[in-house]
């Protein structure tokens, strides 16, 4: 009886243990989402600032304007290399779609499986 209650609670703790992992995975997919937002709104901006120093309208009438257009097209870059891109979203989409646990047993099928294995078990040791 110790035995099956063990089985029992140790598997609770998988499924939640993995419920757990993919809240995170997923909470982690929304923030990789939010930051694409927020890279892409800048890229725009810093495109923006990049035309206007390139047509001499930015920068005020310093002479800097070239070293401003290195310095935005260096940090457009590091942006570009930071954002994930829509196909490695729509993967992490696709892997935390299939490799939901609990579309494979609920609680009550593996009790169910559980409570057979151990009246199996009983029924060979009475033997």
């Amino acid at each position: 009886m110790a035995d099956k209650k063990e089985g029992i609670d140790a598997v609770k703790g998988d499924v939640k243990t993995l419920d757990a992992k993919l809240g995170l995975v997923a909470e982690r997919i929304r923030m990789i989402e939010k930051n694409q937002e927020v890279v892409g709104r800048t890229l725009v901006a810093l495109n923006e600032k990049i035309r206007k120093v390139g047509e001499g309208g930015g920068g005020g009438g310093r002479g800097a304007g070239s070293e401003e257009v290195e310095d935005l097209k260096k940090a457009v870059d590091r942006l570009a290399e930071q954002a994930a891109t829509k196909k490695e979203l729509n993967e992490l989409r696709y892997i935390l779609d299939t490799i939901n646990p609990l579309e494979y047993a609920s609680i009550d099928q593996v009790k169910e499986l559980v409570d057979e294995t151990a009246e199996k078990l009983r029924k060979e040791l009475k033997q």
